[in-house]
């Protein structure tokens, strides 16, 4: 997300890995959309490398299974222990959020300098350096409690156009967009060109394609998360260039101070839309790319 250098209002949010929903819940999401795999082929043999687990199994599919632990409401532990419990699913998050996160804020930033405003280049941020745009407090958090954010400062009166402000905070989401396609191609042009069954592969390719697929999954619902219209998100940005009452309402908000207590209420709303999206748009794009 982007801010406001000095002005009243300044988007710090980014991406957080989950977003307040209950266990129990996505674990119903979970058996849902499992029952739904096996009704449209019960007698397919879902392999790692066709993108879920064994269908003769009792594990859910590790599309599924990868989003559920992404849940901040994953109560039961905190997302370090994970280094312990999964090291490479640590890992992998870990990477893809960091990563991510760089990526969508220069994706504002390259917006903002198109349309006449150079605040990311005179402030140091147009850079590939993490440390630019995430904090130590941002990075403690991630690898603690799986949360953490990013910031790109944007002087919108330097901005060109009516829409200007719109644009570059569409830029952030549609660079997560662009993220995820890439990688969920790269998943499935690769399970089309070699027939081997992911166990069959040697362990660095393994681990690889398994970055890749984390790396779709959270981009898919890091984008969807950050279009919701709610301050300090991105989609409240968008939205507040084509309607001046949202613009005074969210100015109104930010004025009294309530937007804290609305971007935590939004983990547990937003979260609860987006989280169950984020696997079936995956699932769906890779089996188109995969061709099957």
């Amino acid at each position: 997300m982007f801010g406001t250098p000095g002005g009243a209002y300044e988007k710090r949010g980014e991406y957080l890995a989950g977003a307040g929903v209950s266990r129990r819940k996505f674990n119903h999401w979970v058996e849902a959309g499992w029952r739904k795999l096996e009704a449209r082929n019960p007698k397919l043999e879902w392999n790692w490398k066709h993108g879920a687990g064994s269908a003769r199994s009792q594990h859910p599919p590790i599309l599924w299974h990868l989003v559920l632990r992404l849940s901040a409401g994953y109560n039961s532990m905190m997302f370090i222990q994970e280094l312990f419990s999964d090291p490479r699913f640590f890992l992998a998050v870990c990477i893809t959020v960091i990563v991510s996160i760089c990526l969508h804020e220069l994706a504002h930033g390259v917006i903002a300098i198109v349309h006449g405003d150079r605040t990311p280049i005179e402030t140091g941020h147009m850079t590939l350096n993490p440390a630019a745009h995430i904090t130590p407090v941002s990075i403690i958090c991630l690898l603690v409690a799986g949360i953490a954010w990013g910031s790109m400062p944007v002087d919108p009166r330097r901005l060109r156009g009516r829409y200007g402000s719109a644009l570059v905070a569409a830029a952030g989401p549609a660079s997560n967009i662009l993220l995820a396609i890439l990688a969920i191609a790269a998943v499935g042009l690769w399970q089309r060109l070699d027939p081997r069954a992911t166990a069959e592969l040697p362990l660095q390719a393994q681990n690889f394609q398994y970055l890749l697929w984390v790396f779709g999954i959270v981009n898919v619902h890091l984008a969807l998360f950050n279009l919701v219209p709610i301050p300090p998100l991105d989609g409240s940005r968008v939205l507040a260039s084509f309607s001046h009452r949202y613009a005074a309402a969210m100015q109104t908000l930010e004025s009294s101070g309530a937007v804290i207590t609305m971007y935590l209420l939004l983990f547990c709303v937003a979260g609860a839309l987006t989280a169950p999206l984020a696997p079936r748009i995956a699932a769906q794009l890779l089996q188109v790319i995969r061709g099957h």
